[in-house]
């Protein structure tokens, strides 16, 4: 990949905001003719987003990132930077598919709240897969949400590409985690060593900064005939960092409870995962056959967001992976420490 010529980085810390004489969230609803129509959790630890919109449309038309006033001056500058820096850097196409900052309001005497755009389109945003039908066979529709996001992080990383590769950081705050969290005995009794031997294993290729999205999953995607037409919620946004992150933890997310038939790569679902995941190594220079190895560590920094964040069991999401490991060796090869296969008889 090439840097786009003309295109330069925007830093990512802005400058600090007073939060006095900001316009009262209220009086900005009541201006526009808006109200808030849902709250959800942002990408930033402790975080919420407030949907703005109009109840009978059944969407929303705007999204207020909220953070308290003494963090404020962090939370929202970062963003506000991070998709200022995407603004000046994407070409038109791309940069329609990313939120543009409004302003800022007083969210409570407390909370400050950082408005942004969101799509005007009239689909939702990309439900979760679901299982196949037991009994009677059905064959599964083709993830079309694959093949868009795949070709809109392509363009991404095309767009946004800067400064020399630099090691793969994906799973490396997971493998950090386990450390500190499980003594070796531990680790190798539940099977935790193959993680870390992924991780070494891909700390050791060399990818492009890009720019990241950092939390990217179906919540945060909208489509429309096809093609990714909206990604929002850039709070973990970064302007230069290792593009595995969306691509293995999108992957992961979109996955969910189906992580064990995406690992296996067997069934319909798993191959077409395996294929975006494949398709993204080989984009930014990194050999397909880690593959799995990518969505195993994406996995990995999931549950240690997980534990960080408070909101779901990190245990859960570990063993729903470790527990389909051992299914790699019956007829499919089984993970070395370096992302190659061993056949098994």
């Amino acid at each position: 990949m090439t840097s786009p010529p003309g295109r330069a980085a925007a830093r990512s810390d802005g400058p600090t905001r007073p939060t006095h004489d900001l316009e009262p969230l209220p009086t900005f609803l009541e201006r526009r003719q808006l109200q808030v129509v849902d709250v959800v959790p942002a990408a930033v630890p402790a975080g919420r987003r407030l949907l703005v919109g109009r109840p009978e449309r059944q969407r929303h038309v705007l999204s207020i990132a909220v953070a308290d006033a003494g963090a404020a001056s962090v939370v929202l500058d970062h963003e506000e930077a991070v998709l200022g820096g995407l603004r000046s850097r994407l070409d038109a196409e791309m940069v329609r598919t990313v939120p543009h900052v409004v302003q800022r309001v007083q969210a409570s005497p407390t909370a400050v709240g950082l408005v942004v755009t969101a799509p005007q389109d009239k689909d939702p945003i990309v439900p979760e897969p679901r299982r196949p039908m037991r009994g009677r066979q059905r064959k599964e529709p083709a993830p079309v949400v694959l093949e868009a996001v795949g070709t809109w992080l392509d363009k991404l990383w095309q767009q946004t590409v800067e400064g020399e590769p630099v090691p793969a950081a994906v799973g490396a705050a997971g493998a950090r985690w386990l450390l500190d969290l499980y003594p070796p005995i531990s680790r190798t009794a539940v099977g935790l060593d193959d993680l870390l031997r992924a991780q070494r294993a891909m700390g050791s290729q060399l990818v492009p900064r890009t720019v990241v999205h950092g939390c990217l999953c179906p919540r945060h995607v909208r489509m429309s005939h096809g093609r990714v037409v909206a990604v929002e919620d850039w709070g973990l946004g970064s302007l230069g960092s290792d593009p595995l992150i969306d691509l293995g933890g999108f992957a992961v997310r979109y996955a969910g409870n189906r992580l064990g038939d995406a690992l296996a790569g067997r069934s319909a679902f798993g191959k077409a995962v395996r294929g975006f995941v494949s398709t993204g190594l080989d984009r930014v220079g990194v050999p397909t056959r880690m593959w799995r190895d990518l969505l195993m560590l994406a996995q990995l920094d999931r549950a240690y967001r997980a534990a960080t964040r408070g909101d779901a069991d990190p245990s859960l999401l570990i063993s729903m992976l470790v527990r389909v490991l051992p299914d790699q060796g019956h007829g499919h090869g089984q993970q070395t420490g370096h992302g190659e296969e061993t056949r098994t008889p």
